[in-house]
Order: structure tokens, then sequence, then C-alpha cells
């Protein structure tokens, strides 16, 4: 077998722009992909020495958990709102994507809310109302953290880049998707 059409200018040209046409959306693919993981690492590590959104939903569920081992004290085994705080905590716990998290994390913040105003009608003992009290600022404090994190901001400064020419028209063919925003 004859390997001259290799040595024809056209050939060379052909094969020159398919190796161009496949780099191209392999570039954006790569680079696009890295900029996102680390965005991404910014909701599951934090910055700095600083924690992650993820950090701040696990203190949140197990501060949920032991606003229910308090509850169960006060409150009937199958009480609809024991219920709602219970599924609340395990949504979140089993939520695989940053939406689903966010879903059900407001979710869990409903379900305490109402959990701790209705122990605080409740004749607690002081010690159960002093926990009551410091579950509520806890709760509090980690959607703080949650809401004063750079994630957002970085993931839409991501999300934005992905508009711009010419990563616009590449982005499909490379396969190169916008974040999930945490709100």
């Amino acid at each position: 077998m004859k390997l001259s059409f290799l040595k024809k200018r056209a050939t060379a040209c052909v094969i020159t722009a398919l190796m161009v046409a496949v780099s191209i959306p392999l570039g954006v693919h790569c680079t696009e992909t890295r900029a996102a993981d680390q965005v991404t690492a910014l909701f599951y590590e934090g910055t700095g020495g600083g924690y992650g959104i993820q950090y701040d939903l696990e203190q949140r569920m197990g501060t949920a958990a032991n606003l229910l081992t308090v509850a169960q004290r006060y409150l009937e085994a199958g009480d609809s709102d024991l219920q709602a705080l219970s599924s609340a905590r395990e949504r979140l716990s089993q939520a695989a994507t940053i939406g689903d998290k966010y879903d059900a994390n407001v979710q869990l913040s409903d379900a305490a809310a109402t959990m701790i105003s209705r122990l605080k009608g409740e004749a607690l003992t002081e010690t159960d109302s002093q926990y009551v009290t410091q579950f509520e600022t806890d709760l509090a404090a980690a959607q703080d953290r949650i809401a004063r994190s750079s994630y957002n901001q970085q993931a839409q400064a991501y999300n934005n880049s992905l508009q711009s020419f010419p990563v616009n028209w590449l982005r499909t063919i490379a396969g190169v998707e916008e974040l999930e925003l945490f709100l």
C-alpha cells in the first residue's frame, strides 16, 4: 500500500485542520473543567483555612439531631413536627447536588424554626430551655456563614465567563455545564 497521499499538501492541510478542530474544544473542556473544579471546591472545602458550605450544612444537621433529641422528650413519637424535622434532616443528608442541598437546607430551616417555636411553648426544664436557645443560635450562625460564603459569587462569575466568546460557542461541544448556585 502506498502512502503517497500523505506527502500531498492538501492532505497535510486537512490533517492539520482536523487536529485544530479537535484540540480547541478539548482545550476549552480542560480549562473550564479545571476552573469549575476550583469553584466547586469552595462549596466543599472553603478557602484559606475556612470551612465550606458543606461543613456548615453538616453542622446544621448535627444541631437538628440534637434538637430532635430534646423534642422527643416533650412530644409524642408520631408528632408531625418531629417527623417533619427528621425527614428534613434526612433529605439534607441524602442530597447529592448543590441545588438539592439548597432545597433541603431551606426545608430543614423551616422545620427547625417550627420545632423551636413549638418547644418554647412547652414547659421545658431549664437545661432543655438553654439547649433549645443554643440550638437556635447555632442554626442561625451556620446559616449566616453559608450566606457569607464566596461560593455563589465565584460560581456566578464562572457561569458569566461561559457566556463570553468563544466559550459560549464551544461549551456545548466541549461538554461544559454551568455551576449550580446555592440560592
